[in-house]
């Protein structure tokens, strides 16, 4: 019997991994880099609600929710709230100028080599997006293309902010 197994899709990918988050677990602090090239812990990052989404300039299903997502950080501007981007694209200059053209405002970082995003998160199809509570335990995880600023998607997330923990 297995358990834990996930099928995950998106970017022309499908493959079973069993899931190495669970939902209530500490969420892992990954190593990553700064646009500028300087290296950051996501841990330093967390004192709110994190939206974090994992994805590439090459993805589809990624390059089409960066918009929403952009949205729901303009709605959630003024809440202990952040999305956080985590690109695994090899080249910085093609993020920055990707999320230039398309006026992504919200923090980026890049996991140049991927090992985070695979090893730690054990993402084998983008995007891939997971919801960190104040507290830095996982809430929730969501693989594949979503639009990201309904009025479901801001009223649960609102409802996480506000949850006292």
């Amino acid at each position: 019997m297995l358990t834990g197994c996930l099928l995950l899709s998106g970017c022309e990918q499908t493959e079973f991994v069993f899931d190495q988050l669970t939902i209530g677990d500490p969420f892992p602090d990954l190593d990553m880099t700064t646009l500028e090239g300087k290296p950051i812990s996501f841990n330093s990052l967390q004192d709110e609600v994190v939206l974090l989404n994992v994805w590439a300039t090459w993805c589809p299903p990624c390059r089409r929710e960066l918009p929403s997502l952009e949205k729901l950080e303009q709605i959630l501007k003024e809440q202990p709230f952040s999305v956080v981007g985590l690109s695994i694209d090899e080249d910085v200059d093609l993020v920055l100028e990707y999320l230039s053209d398309q006026g992504v405002t919200y923090n980026n970082y890049v996991d140049l080599s991927g090992k985070e995003a695979n090893e730690k998160l054990g993402i084998v199809a983008y995007p891939h997006t997971f919801l960190i509570g104040k507290n830095g335990r996982l809430v929730a995880r969501y693989a594949g293309e979503r639009v990201w600023h309904t009025r479901s998607m801001v009223n649960q997330l609102r409802e996480e902010i506000n949850r006292s923990d």
